[in-house]
């Protein structure tokens, strides 16, 4: 016999997930920013930082969509 979570958990994880992931890719698109601007040509360490930008993003969406299906919690 399995016991589900109380939503009110379900839903507080959730928001701290979303909100840690969006603080992410805040911080990715501003290292990003700041990378792209000030490396000299030819140096391309600002792609590991898009990549990273882009799986927080994917992330994030999914998490949202995942949701929205499960009708787990409501989001404003």
């Amino acid at each position: 016999m399995s016991v589900a979570a109380p939503s009110c958990l379900i839903q507080r994880h959730f928001l701290q997930l979303s909100a840690t992931l969006a603080e992410r890719c805040q911080q990715l698109q501003l290292e990003l920013s700041d990378q792209v601007a000030s490396l000299p040509f030819g140096n391309e360490r600002w792609l590991v930082t898009e990549r990273e930008l882009s799986a927080a993003e994917d992330a994030l969406l999914r998490l949202h969509n995942r949701v929205d299906q499960d009708q787990l919690v409501s989001i404003p």
